[in-house]
């Protein structure tokens, strides 16, 4: 399964190039239907979205197809897992993380790093047999799989060569367009290698979300289990903090609750809204310090603290120690 918005910007230029109808017709030969272009974050077959590529590419009648779909697909395209991997802060942490939380974009494929003497290659692969394989569903990969790396060591790094899953084609010029290096055709997967001593490098994006994502806001994800009230209650407030909304009422109201109803609804549990809350605080604050290069100051508005030496001072009592010595120690771990 793949998430619907990692096809980019495929349904506007089937409209641009052939029609409505056309896309319409794409969408149902494929067995997609056609209201997930209002439903970007369902999930599809991945069979299913490589027959829509190809599916695309004759109804264009552009055997490059999948090349202008890539691009112009954004690294946004692909939502909280980009921004998370996008959150590193070195390109090594930010490919590791791109293979390790594949799962929240789809299943059903792989991404690894495999290391060739001085690179090591990020490759993807689905499942499918070869000769499932579309070019233009791989084709549609390369940008984005080149922008990545971009986004640490700069918009004109090229990689060394590419890999692609299919054969040489009669034209490479779009191929060529894309990047000046050697194209390696009939290889396992679609791969772009790094040059180890890059891999150090550190992120020069910002942020490409409206908001930092960590590994907490990926969870959501997860295939779902039967949860309980309290849980609820607690995944209820995580939502309402990242709008650094903090106040009982708002979060009742998600809940279709009265205030004291929810207050009562806790108390049962043995617990109450304020500790529920400093708990939420206290993971996120965690995972924005470890996790994202965001500003002190930012996080603590992101948490709902009006004032960051409130937010300081918190953090003292959780972790004693400030949240700017937790961050650095952790980096000097790590550096």
């Amino acid at each position: 399964m793949t998430t619907v918005a990692g096809w980019g910007p495929l349904p506007e230029l089937v409209r641009e190039m052939s029609g409505e109808r056309t896309l319409r017709r794409v969408l149902e030969a494929a067995g997609i239907p056609v209201g997930v272009l209002d439903a970007p974050q369902q999930r599809i077959p991945i069979a299913r979205m490589v027959q829509l590529f190809e599916g695309a590419t004759r109804a264009v009648g552009e055997e490059t197809f999948g090349l202008r779909v890539g691009r112009g697909t954004q690294l946004a395209d692909y939502g909280d897992w980009a921004g998370y991997c996008a959150g590193a802060r070195t390109l090594a942490d930010g490919l590791e993380r791109v293979c390790k939380a594949i799962w929240v974009h789809e299943a059903g494929s792989r991404m690894w790093i495999a290391p060739e003497e001085d690179h090591v290659v990020w490759r993807y692969s689905t499942e499918l047999r070869a000769d499932l394989r579309g070019r233009a569903f791989s084709d549609h990969l390369l940008k984005p799989m080149l922008d990545f790396p971009r986004a640490f060591l700069g918009p004109d790094w090229e990689p060394d060569w590419i890999e692609l899953d299919y054969a040489l084609p009669r034209s490479t010029s779009l191929h060529d367009e894309l990047a000046s290096c050697a194209f390696c055709f009939e290889r396992p997967a679609v791969g772009v290698p790094v040059r180890r001593a890059d891999l150090a490098a550190r992120t020069r994006l910002p942020d490409i979300l409206p908001r930092p994502v960590t590994s907490l806001d990926l969870k959501k994800y997860r295939p779902r289990r039967k949860d309980g009230p309290l849980e609820h209650m607690v995944e209820i407030i995580d939502l309402c903090l990242l709008d650094g909304t903090t106040e009982l009422e708002n979060v009742a109201q998600l809940l279709d609750l009265g205030p004291r109803t929810l207050q009562r609804q806790l108390s049962r549990h043995g617990t109450q809204y304020r500790t529920l809350l400093e708990e939420a605080r206290r993971r996120r604050a965690k995972a924005l310090l470890l996790e994202t290069s965001r500003p002190i100051k930012a996080i603590a508005a992101d948490l709902g603290y009006q004032e960051a030496q409130n937010f300081t001072r918190a953090f003292g009592a959780w972790y004693g120690t400030s949240p700017k010595a937790f961050r650095a120690a952790y980096r000097r771990a790590f550096d």
